[in-house]
């Protein structure tokens, strides 16, 4: 299970050579990957959600909102999104499928 860890700041690339260029101001995301025996994954959504909740490096994107949503009890679902209707070729390479 990979979990947002946060950002760089500098990235490194070499030339047609091999040679190393000078570091480039960028601001890309770097995870933390949490791994575990088979079926251990609800210790490792606990432990993925811990270390999410306690370093905060998770930056939603623009437009995106926020996680989850407000529901009326805890465990309760969330409705399903409304479903969208196929356009023509869509449709089309379903059925070449």
């Amino acid at each position: 299970m990979t979990v947002p860890a946060g950002f760089t700041t500098m990235v490194y690339d070499r030339d047609a050579n091999g040679n190393l260029l000078p570091p480039k101001p960028a601001k890309l995301p770097v995870g933390i990957d949490f791994l575990g025996k088979p079926f251990s994954e609800p210790t490792l959504f606990k432990i993925a959600s811990a270390y999410e909740a306690a370093t905060h490096h998770r930056v939603p994107p623009p437009d995106f909102g926020p996680i989850g949503g407000r529901r009326s009890s805890p465990g309760e679902p969330r409705a399903l999104p409304k479903a969208r209707k196929l356009t023509k070729d869509e449709l089309r390479i379903i059925e070449e499928d």
